[in-house]
């Protein structure tokens, strides 16, 4: 006999309204907030704006332009936009999609994250850079705190497009962002591009992990046109495997080691009859190589090569 399949618990009857509001967001600085909402089944998020800043014709067109760009977005490594309406408890308000998660500060903060994850974050987050580059869409405030990780498969969804540009907005093209992960032409009052994005994604990539710092170098070039040209060279440089930097490393370090155990006694060996000197302890040969000089050149060519990829 079939048993018949269905809820466990009794099924939840009726919806949550407006006044089941929860707030799960208010910027400290800013002027939004954002609540959680339950809606015909499923979780939305309404973003407004604070009260005090509800009437003010500036910030009220900055949100409208925030929902037009997030309204031609659809791609799953950035939060969905569904709406925009007035409210007659918020004002006007986006509803977006509720994503289960942590941003990746949280997680970092949690511990160290294994080489798997971190490419598959990263590369997720390259690709949904290249999507919004494509449609020329700049995000220009891309951080830690602007990026979700998903508890289930540890997907990204980009958020908050608040001070967000395209080519086709005429208004709010003023250089905005974050100052500790924008790019020094937007810190200049110059218009952003992709290159611009790509220096954030080096900030946030050489502050979270220690596995990519050559990557995040060049992405944070102070020099626009030596940056990578795009998101998908990054996820290029991220993916590429890592031992073949160690492999040149190590082969570096053996023929230094090869020179300072047999090269040296080297020349000498053609010449068996001529004696070997006694080696005074109290006297360094001036002519014995430097060890230590030597180490630190070959590690120093080694980090170079890698900045300069």
């Amino acid at each position: 006999m079939v048993e018949p399949s269905f809820f466990f618990a009794d099924p939840e009857c009726g919806m949550t309204t407006v006044s089941d509001l929860e707030c799960i967001y208010r910027s400290e600085s800013g002027h939004s907030v954002l609540y959680r909402i339950r809606q015909e089944g499923k979780f939305r998020v309404l973003k407004a704006l604070k009260e005090e800043y509800r009437g003010d014709p500036f910030y009220r067109s900055l949100l409208r332009k925030e929902f037009e760009i997030g309204w031609e977005l659809d791609h799953p490594g950035i939060c969905k936009t569904f709406g925009f309406r007035e409210s007659d408890d918020l004002g006007p308000v986006i509803e977006m999609e509720w994503v289960d998660g942590c941003t990746l500060e949280e997680l970092y903060a949690q511990g160290p994250v294994a080489l798997p994850v971190e490419q598959q974050l990263f590369s997720e987050i390259c690709d949904a850079l290249s999507y919004i580059h494509r449609k020329q869409v700049f995000h220009r405030d891309l951080k830690p705190e602007n990026i979700l990780v998903t508890f289930k498969g540890s997907h990204i969804k980009l958020i908050d497009f608040g001070l967000s540009d395209t080519d086709t907005h005429a208004s709010h093209k003023e250089s905005a962002g974050t100052v500790a992960y924008a790019a020094p032409e937007l810190l200049r009052g110059e218009s952003a591009d992709a290159r611009s994005d790509i220096f954030s994604l080096g900030r946030i990539l050489f502050e979270v992990s220690d596995r990519f710092t050559s990557v995040a170098l060049k992405c944070m070039d102070r020099r626009p046109e030596k940056r990578y040209a795009s998101a998908e060279e990054v996820k290029a440089a991220l993916m590429r495997p890592r031992h073949r930097w160690l492999w040149w490393a190590l082969v570096a370090l053996a023929l230094t080691a090869s020179v300072l155990a047999g090269g040296y006694f080297f020349s000498r060996g053609n010449h068996p009859a001529e004696p070997v000197p006694a080696v005074n302890p109290d006297k360094p040969d001036d002519n014995a190589p430097d060890v230590d000089a030597l180490f630190e050149e070959v590690s120093n060519q080694i980090i170079d090569a890698q900045k300069a990829k």
